[in-house]
């Protein structure tokens, strides 16, 4: 029988920690290291809140997730939103990726879809747009001015 020492125990032990470290790292940064997904952009001027691995929904069905959030100038005039979407899922190129809110302020990436024949392919911009959360509705409505 083959007699194995300490220190390759302890070697392969220390191996397959890491492994384990990178891959759970990576699934609570929203990130899956064995799927296919499609990638899609979006510009917004701001992105009120979002923040990766917030929800890409349609129809209320989760689709994907925020990826990652750039500048894109000095002045962050435009930010670039980075989009992981479910390969299987046909969006039409003239729809639309709005940012909103729930109740308790969570934001996510909703997706109006358009009417085109035309869909997005990976590394696509759709159009992108910003609602206001409810919050925001309150306190225009309780301004005084």
């Amino acid at each position: 029988m083959l007699k194995v020492n300490n220190e390759t125990k302890v070697g392969i032990l220390t191996v397959i920690a890491i492994v384990l470290l990178v891959l759970g790292f990576n699934i609570l940064k929203g990130r899956s290291l064995f799927s296919t997904k499609k990638t899609i952009y979006a510009v917004y001027t701001q992105v009120n809140g979002l923040q990766p691995s917030n929800a890409v929904m349609v129809n209320g069905l989760g689709i994907g997730t925020v990826q990652s959030l750039e500048v894109m100038d000095k002045r962050a005039g435009r930010i670039l939103v980075t989009l992981q979407i479910n390969k299987n899922i046909e969006i039409p190129k003239n729809s639309v990726a709005r940012i909103s809110a729930d109740l308790l302020g969570t934001r996510k990436v909703e997706i109006d879809f358009g009417n085109t024949d035309d869909f997005l392919k990976n590394k696509d911009t759709i159009y992108a747009a910003v609602d206001g959360s409810i919050t925001d509705a309150l306190k225009e409505q309780l301004s005084p001015w």
